[in-house]
């Protein structure tokens, strides 16, 4: 992960508890053998506005059960996205995405 996504998400309140992997891993290898009710997917773009910069932040929703990706938003995900950094909670899961990969 850049030095400059990582100040970014220690700033902010929302991410600065996430667990940061070594390397992007996929979220099928991630996630195998486990089950999530939730999996939120955040984007890691980076933007600025108003001369603070921060991060995409939240995209989606799925459910991960018997290694099977199900969206429950409609969209189309890629179960292979790269996890960059993730938080659990009770029942589900925040990932964190490279840049547009999810």
């Amino acid at each position: 992960m850049e030095a400059k996504l990582k100040m970014i998400l220690n700033k902010n309140e929302r991410y600065k508890d996430f667990i940061h992997l070594d390397t992007p891993t996929p979220f099928s290898t991630w996630a195998k053998g486990k089950e999530y009710e939730t999996v939120q997917v955040h984007d890691s773009s980076v933007f600025e506005f108003d001369g603070q910069e921060g991060i995409l932040g939240f995209v989606g929703v799925f459910t991960w059960k018997n290694d099977t990706l199900s969206p429950l938003d409609g969209d189309v995900y890629d179960p292979d996205m790269p996890v960059i950094a993730y938080e659990e909670f009770e029942g589900g899961v925040d990932v964190l995405v490279e840049a547009g990969k999810w």
